[in-house]
């Protein structure tokens, strides 16, 4: 942020910065970042910092996702941390593999992360009817398989990524089309309509009735409701969040804020 930006936002928002020139969420982020050990330089502080003040100015951090975990970025510990709050951290189960700003790849039969995020107890934004999950992924998979799950078992309700077409968001009823490359989404709008969008292609679906959220964390790379894992080795995530339901216009700015601090290392 320049100097003139910065004194222009002080002026705006005089509680949001703290004495360190950051706003007062990135100074809480970087704090637990370094209890970890992984004290970020002051290069990439800046670029958070600059990432988290655009989100808000965008209304796209905090009055909009419960849950906003960059998986890429320069420690696998850091990597998993909600940014906007100390709560529903990721975790890294059996060890996929993290390279520093790439992100987390599956690299073993049992690797998987475990979001941490109770769709019915933890929940606030996201909700029933009201509902996003978006993902950030590069080196997608082009076969079926295990992706991205929150589901109770293969047909009931719940939320799910697979790169074929049987994603569903707060229902049971097979919608929209698979995720590839770049940024996915998933949204409820009603109960019974809502879209997916791929990068900037948005596809509604209607008559796909919600159902109440189950009570369970979804899973990247594994299901949840079966030992069976994703068996692609390639896919990488680089951001997931979850909250409540967006427009294809505030979808394409929260992609072009995130992109531009991806950009950055």
């Amino acid at each position: 942020m320049r100097k003139d930006q910065f004194i222009k936002f002080w002026i705006a928002h005089p509680a949001a910065v703290s004495s360190s020139g950051y706003c007062d969420e990135a100074t809480a982020l970087f704090a637990r970042m370094t209890a970890l050990g992984e004290t970020p330089t002051d290069a990439r502080k800046t670029a958070i910092n600059n990432c988290i003040v655009s989100l808000k100015a965008a209304g796209l951090f905090a009055t909009q996702w419960d849950d906003l975990v960059v998986t890429k970025g320069h420690a696998a510990g850091s990597c998993l941390l909600n940014w906007i709050l100390n709560a529903t951290n990721g975790l890294a189960v059996n060890s996929p593999l993290f390279v520093a700003d790439t992100g987390y790849k599956k690299n073993a039969a049992t690797a998987y992360i475990n979001t941490k995020y109770n769709l019915s107890t933890e929940s606030s934004l996201f909700t029933q009817n009201d509902a996003s999950w978006i993902m950030k992924i590069s080196a997608a998979s082009t076969g079926a398989g295990t992706k991205f799950h929150g589901a109770v078992n293969a047909s009931a309700q719940g939320v799910d990524f697979c790169v074929v077409t049987n994603n569903r968001m707060n229902g049971a009823t097979v919608i929209g089309t698979g995720y590839t490359n770049g940024w996915n989404a998933l949204i409820r709008t009603s109960s019974t309509a809502g879209s997916t969008i791929i990068n900037s292609t948005e596809t509604p679906f209607t008559s796909n009735t919600s159902a109440a959220l189950p009570s369970l964390e979804p899973f990247i790379f594994r299901l949840n409701y079966s030992t069976a894992f994703d068996v692609d080795t390639t896919e990488v995530n680089e951001c997931y969040a979850f909250g409540k339901s967006l427009t294809l216009v505030q979808f394409e700015t929260f992609q072009g804020i995130m992109n531009t601090y991806f950009a950055t290392f």
